[in-house]
């Protein structure tokens, strides 16, 4: 059996998060590959730092796919490709039929011929050669049979004929194959740091095997420093050397600086020209804003639903406007019942008001004190003595008891 129940690991420290983790996949009925599967029955570090190595990176499946699940890996450690974690690769099962249509099978032209305005006439002239005639002529001369077999026979003759006169009279040239695109180190990383990097990624494999000898651990730390400290000062070396060049360059060889300039322009790959242009970025946000039409039924669905439920009068005590006289009845029906607390309250908010603003009690100060309680204004003149911020206090506790009687 490929998949064991109980599960291996190098890690068997268990943090919090990995209780939760843990607890996830119980109550979801998943189940963790690591230290379970044919490649890792042993559950090898995913993590490897100065300070420890752990297990932190997990291939989590349903228990349905278990059985089609075939291998889990935990790769070597590359400091190229991460700065501390690990590759997990995994296999699945799968079974599918692959359908092959005959009639979508093409042949492509190993190339193509050049095409002038004079293209024309040259090839008119070498279909009427003798040689090209008689084939031609026996082509035209074949017995006809409907059958797959003549199909396909006679379509290569009649291409060989023509691609024999276009190679004598026309320019042929061939495709390109498109290779694999090698990887291009920078001007600056030279043979040193070739070395380096290899003798880092040699260290990297070899913690993985042993990632508890601290001799290798150590080993290969301080490679990574070294290699770390090297590339950044042969970095800095090659941009110095190219402001000192253009320096000395400019006033004694004005060709040779032009020449490096252009050399600099044309080596900047990462530069802000072959970014991302701003109308690709708004035109592809803009059209996520767009409902799609494969959710246009289901939308149309639920906007119909939401207009039946608001149809349903199930709670309309306040949904209706409150008019001026029901306003104007609550103040008059229960001004007397809260005249009482209001100034109470407005005697409250006045009083941390004051320690707020002076930092003293309203008592200590003796203009103060008589000012803190007054009658609300019956009149324009008396108006201005109340303070804006009570008029607000106010009006707020007027609208909240007012609007009190319909909820």
């Amino acid at each position: 059996m490929l998949f064991k129940k109980k599960r291996c690991s190098y890690d068997i420290k268990v943090d919090s998060r990995g209780k939760q983790l843990l607890d996830l996949c119980i109550a979801s009925k998943l189940r963790i590959l690591n230290g379970r599967m044919w490649g890792d029955s042993y559950g090898k570090y995913t993590c490897m730092k100065a300070v420890g190595s752990s297990v932190v990176d997990y291939v989590i499946v349903s228990e349905d796919l278990i059985a089609d699940t075939l291998f889990f890996h935990v790769a070597d450690f590359l400091s190229t490709l991460s700065d501390c974690h690990c590759k997990l690769t995994f296999g699945m099962l799968a079974s599918y039929s692959h359908k092959n249509n005959e009639q979508d099978i093409t042949i492509l032209f190993p190339g193509k011929y050049i095409w002038s305005e004079t293209s024309t006439q040259k090839l008119q002239d070498t279909l009427c050669q003798p040689n090209i005639k008689n084939s031609i002529k026996k082509f035209l001369d074949s017995k006809i049979n409907l059958s797959e077999d003549y199909i396909e026979q006679a379509a290569n003759e009649c291409f060989n004929i023509i691609d024999n006169a276009a190679s004598k009279c026309l320019i042929f040239r061939k495709t390109k194959l498109k290779g694999v695109r090698k990887h291009k180190n920078k001007k600056w990383f030279d043979i040193d740091l070739v070395q380096k990097r290899k003798s880092l990624i040699s260290k990297g494999k070899l913690l993985s095997k042993f990632p508890w000898d601290p001799i290798i651990k150590g080993s290969y730390y301080k490679c990574y420093r070294e290699y770390n400290k090297l590339r950044k000062y042969k970095e800095r070396k090659f941009k110095q050397n190219i402001l000192d060049s253009l320096d000395n360059l400019r006033d004694n060889n004005p060709k040779s600086y032009w020449n490096l300039i252009k050399e600099l322009k044309e080596d900047n790959s990462d530069g802000p020209e072959n970014s991302i242009q701003s109308n690709v970025w708004f035109s592809y946000f803009q059209s996520l804003n767009f409902n799609s039409d494969k959710f246009k039924d289901r939308l149309e669905e639920i906007s119909k639903k939401v207009k039946n439920l608001e149809k349903n009068s199930t709670f309309r005590e306040l949904d209706y406007k409150i008019t001026l006289k029901e306003i104007l009845d609550a103040i008059n029906n229960n001004y007397r019942n809260w005249q009482i607390d209001y100034w109470n309250d407005l005697l409250n908010y006045r009083y941390r008001r004051q320690i707020l603003s002076y930092g003293t009690t309203p008592l200590a100060q003796g203009t103060q004190q008589n000012s803190l309680v007054r009658n609300f204004p019956e009149s324009e003149k008396e108006f201005g003595v109340v303070d804006t911020s009570s008029v607000f206090f106010f009006f707020h506790l007027l609208f909240m008891k007012s609007i009190s009687v319909y909820i």
